[in-house]
């Protein structure tokens, strides 16, 4: 109904169209608010302390790169999110990418063509 009236779409949406991603991508959020939270407070430390406590950041006891996620859309490994896609591994540096990229082709890439 947004994409009918030209409101933005947000991550909010996705619980409707798949309510165990939304979960998950609001999770992912939450940790990449955690990282920078840690940049923003850890500005006086050494660079290598910063990026050790960012990799010990964890989503449900998992370190991101635990979760073997790379950059196609859950579910559809035949879904790119970016060009070569599935060949880029998911890391807590590039999260906050994916997690945007998972609900753009999400919402407006999949739900377009039926919009049409």
């Amino acid at each position: 109904l947004k994409m009918l009236r030209s409101q933005p779409l947000s991550i909010d949406d996705t619980k409707a169209v798949r309510p165990e991603l939304h979960n998950f991508l609001v999770k992912a959020l939450s940790l990449v608010r955690q990282k920078q939270k840690l940049e923003a407070t850890m500005t006086n430390e050494p660079p290598e302390v910063l990026k050790t406590r960012i990799n010990q950041l964890q989503l449900d006891g998992s370190s991101i790169e635990d979760l073997c996620l790379d950059f196609t859309l859950p579910g559809h490994d035949d879904i790119p999110l970016k060009p070569d896609g599935k060949n880029i591994s998911v890391t807590i540096w590039n999260l906050e990418e994916y997690v945007g990229r998972v609900v753009h082709v999400m919402l407006k890439t999949s739900i377009a063509p039926q919009m049409a």
